[in-house]
């Protein structure tokens, strides 16, 4: 924002070619696409879940002011 306010311009943003997508069906089971792949079970819950753990531990732990 600051950039536009001082008149420059904005890059385009370019989304990553492939992702990886991850979503969690309970019971520790989930599923999991990566390009034109697919896979699920119980490993893929586990990655999920040490993802989201990692994620929640480095910005889930802010302090309130």
């Amino acid at each position: 924002l600051r950039a536009v306010m001082g008149g420059v311009e904005p890059r385009a943003y370019q989304p990553p070619e492939q992702t990886l997508n991850l979503l969690s069906c309970g019971d520790k089971f989930a599923i999991g696409v990566w390009g034109r792949w697919s896979f699920a079970g119980r490993w893929v819950w586990l990655l999920k879940d040490w993802i989201d753990r990692r994620f929640i531990g480095r910005y889930g732990r802010r302090r309130k002011r």
